[in-house]
């Protein structure tokens, strides 16, 4: 026998808008802010470490080689795949009969 679902409606809620407004206003009396969200192309300043044109250099070599064997990988799985499709006699399929055998 199944355990039954719980049923979940409007005003289920164990804490009530006013409790939570309630409990931010006494945060932020403490002095306990949420920090905002960062932007997109916002840099992140770190005061433990500074970051030199040589490290941003080496970062965006780092993420230009991420790229690269990502779309190596991916030239590869498809060679690969057109290699097993052509044994197995499938070499002119359109891509819902490969996407279709890949499945199976």
């Amino acid at each position: 026998m199944a355990a039954p679902k719980r049923k979940r409606r409007k005003g289920d809620s164990t804490i009530t808008l006013e409790a939570a407004k309630i409990a931010w206003e006494e945060l932020e009396a403490a002095g306990i802010v949420r920090p905002p969200k960062r932007k997109a192309g916002e840099e992140i300043v770190c005061p433990m470490v500074t970051v030199t044109p040589e490290m941003a250099k080496r970062y965006d070599e780092y993420l230009e080689n991420m790229k690269n064997e990502k779309k190596r990988l991916k030239a590869q799985y498809r060679i690969d795949r057109d290699k097993a499709l052509e044994e197995m006699g499938l070499e002119n399929c359109d891509q819902d009969t490969i996407e279709k055998i890949i499945e199976v």
